[in-house]
């Protein structure tokens, strides 16, 4: 799974400006240094990963019905070897947070900025964006490298995120999760406090576009929309409207190769980084 990390959370860096030339327990202290992962205290008396796993899935089954049709249907028959973490320094709109699968897409790491889960629409959604990165690696999925870097990282993880979080969430659609809630906090309120200032910045005007592309995917595909989300694209119209003009095109490479199932992936990726000759920073994962 490529595997992206963040595909939800990464349009929030891109605020940045870029120059580039070519579930309840007692709250615990903060300590002072903050360390990667901390590991997720259980619910019952027997510490082990297992208890996490049937703590988290359980509660959300319990609780909320399409992450129980999501899970069974499509997460279940993987198998899967997940590490739960408790990490309480991810951003407070950031839930959950899934590490690369393995190379046979069999196991990873999730986590988990609660120690408490209630099961709320949003909630379920946003745990079940982090499992179906599994699921679409088991179909497939080829992420991007980047070769340099630096800015680049933020370049390869935006393009491989413009796929990746559509193939995840065009499933949890399929089952009924929130996704327009999620389409509404990680997309169109996002993008209108982003600098409405173009520049003439060669790869921040990819990452916006790569940024579009995925927002028309996402309300188009996932949320069963025709044209595009007025806002949005008023706001690159004014905005960015050498990024938008670029995601057009893009638009058009996209729909004329198809990106479902997942496995199409890698030709559309080395179809852009052609196009657009990125071949020197950016590679298509093997």
């Amino acid at each position: 799974m490529l595997k992206l990390i963040l595909p939800f959370f990464l349009v929030v860096l891109i605020a940045i400006p870029i120059s580039f030339d070519t579930g309840c327990h007692t709250p615990q202290a903060t300590p002072t240094i903050t360390p990667r992962y901390i590991p997720l205290p259980t619910i019952t008396a027997s510490p082990n990963q297992t208890d996490v796993h049937n703590y988290v899935i359980n509660t959300l089954c319990q609780n909320n019905k399409p992450f129980e049709d999501f899970y069974y249907s499509l997460i279940e028959p993987l198998n899967l070897d997940i590490n739960w973490y408790y990490n309480p320094y991810l951003l407070p709109h950031i839930l959950a947070q899934a590490k690369h699968p393995s190379d046979d897409c069999s196991s990873g790491n999730i986590s988990l900025r609660t120690q408490q889960l209630s099961g709320t629409d949003l909630e379920a959604a946003l745990i079940a964006h982090e499992l179906a990165a599994f699921f679409i690696c088991s179909e497939g999925f080829s992420g991007v490298n980047n070769i340099e870097t630096g800015i680049w990282n933020i370049a390869s993880q935006t393009l491989q995120g413009m796929l990746d979080t559509p193939l995840r969430d065009y499933e949890l659609a399929y089952y009924g999760l929130d996704v327009q809630s999620m389409y509404e906090i990680f997309y169109r309120d996002t993008f209108f406090a982003l600098p409405c200032d173009e520049g003439n910045d060669t790869l921040s005007i990819h990452i916006y576009a790569w940024q579009y592309v995925k927002s028309t995917l996402y309300w188009q595909d996932v949320l069963g929309n025709d044209g595009n989300d007025t806002s949005i694209y008023n706001w690159y119209q004014n905005c960015r409207p050498s990024a938008r003009e670029e995601a057009h095109d893009i638009l058009e490479i996209v729909r004329g190769m198809g990106y479902r199932p997942a496995s199409k992936s890698a030709a559309l990726f080395q179809r852009i980084i052609d196009e657009y000759e990125l071949s020197c920073c950016l590679e298509v994962m093997k």
